[in-house]
């Protein structure tokens, strides 16, 4: 390939697993571009979204013929930044993430999504529907019998689950959807009620997707691996029911001509970033026997340690080589920072990382974080499996 496409944006004001996607957190800057000549050394830009007014751009997924982007954008109001969540209703709609779509030569554009929930993360399906992730399910968690109460006995939306210790904070959830390819007929596909994340699509037409397994288990770890059927049915575990190291199977890919997945040992209280990891379920579903760190510099993030650097969006050309987003800097700490020496705009970079050790520098913005990089070609469409759902 020639051509690769990427996010640039700057990393939100309140780095966590969860918090990270919503709107009223995301600072402004950056757009959908296209990076040609890194093979030369010369990288060319080309912005897609220089019209849009300042915002924030996530989560990219190209289509299967390589003529289209899905994405996630949310405009930055100053005014309402770090709002209170739950008064959603005295907020912009277009505060909220809203999922688009536009060729890549810069013809038709249109917003598939629409009021005041954050939807992100949209993969194509093969049979031209999309999954993606929603705040709009309107279910809650009971993540202990304080939290329980606390719900059942206020005001907050249905969509609203309290968690945080003993400062019960209101926070939206958000969990697998489907959309046609015009935007049309939304509905949830997954049956659980805590958060998901990172959907993307297998070579047999299954989508992986990380879910948080919170109820009757303490508030640390078991954010694990699984994979469902496009329509909702049949899930299953892929890994990580019982381990504890890492904490968050994030960001996991199906790599091309294997049988193995790369993903992203992520920390809970930051933003999504941490080693990179294949996982090979031959060897089973727990611990460290099916896992080998790509990255073992690279300490699992919170469960072992906090590194001094990290990797991110993990794309896997083969078992041996990926386009990566690496950042020199660590990661933020948990809490509302917005100073460059705790929480950086610029942490991130494009490379070419192999499992040799090599790590090659195609593209890096001074000012701001590049991230999401996916090679721009066609690729093989998975099967289209039957919906069983009525």
């Amino acid at each position: 390939f020639e051509t690769i496409l990427f996010v640039k944006r700057v990393p939100p004001a309140f780095p966590h697993m969860s918090d990270q996607f919503y709107g009223w957190w995301s600072r402004p800057g950056g757009g959908i571009y296209l990076l040609d000549g890194f093979k030369e050394g010369s990288p060319r830009l080309r912005c897609l979204t220089e019209d849009f007014a300042e915002g924030s751009f996530l989560g990219p997924d190209l289509s299967y013929d390589g003529k289209k982007v899905l994405f996630a954008y949310c405009r930055f109001y100053p005014e309402t930044h770090g709002k209170q969540k739950i008064e959603k209703d005295k907020l912009p709609e277009d505060v909220f993430y809203k999922l688009y779509e536009m060729n890549l030569d810069g013809g038709e554009r249109r917003r598939l999504t629409h009021g005041r929930y954050d939807d992100f993360d949209g993969r194509y399906l093969p049979d031209g529907d999309i999954v993606f992730l929603s705040t709009r399910k309107g279910q809650s968690i009971q993540c202990s019998r304080a939290g329980a109460a606390a719900t059942m006995n206020s005001d907050l939306p249905d969509s609203y689950v309290r968690c945080g210790g003993d400062n019960w904070r209101p926070v939206p959830v958000f969990t697998l959807h489907r959309i046609d390819g015009e935007g049309g007929n939304i509905r949830p596909i997954s049956a659980f009620e805590n958060f998901e994340w990172t959907p993307s699509v297998a070579a047999d037409g299954r989508v992986l997707y990380a879910r948080w397994d919170y109820i009757d288990r303490f508030n640390g770890a078991f954010m694990s691996l699984w994979s469902t059927n496009a329509d909702g049915t049949n899930p299953q575990l892929v890994y990580g029911n019982l381990t504890t190291r890492p904490q968050c199977v994030f960001e996991a890919r199906a790599i091309p001509d294997s049988q193995k997945l790369v993903f992203t040992a992520a920390a809970h209280h930051s933003n999504m970033g941490g080693s990179l990891v294949l996982l090979d379920r031959t060897r089973g579903a727990e611990y460290e026997r099916p896992l080998t760190r790509l990255t073992p510099e690279v300490c699992f993030p919170e469960t072992e340690g906090w590194p001094k650097h990290y990797y991110a969006n993990p794309y896997p050309l083969s078992e041996e080589y990926f386009l990566v987003a690496w950042s020199d800097k660590p990661l933020p700490p948990h809490s509302f920072v917005t100073t460059d020496d705790r929480n950086p705009t610029n942490p991130l970079g494009i490379y070419l990382y192999d499992v040799f050790g090599n790590l090659d520098l195609l593209y890096r913005d001074p000012n701001i974080a590049s991230m999401y990089p996916i090679p721009v070609r066609p690729r093989r469409k998975p099967p289209v499996h039957p919906e069983i759902v009525d």
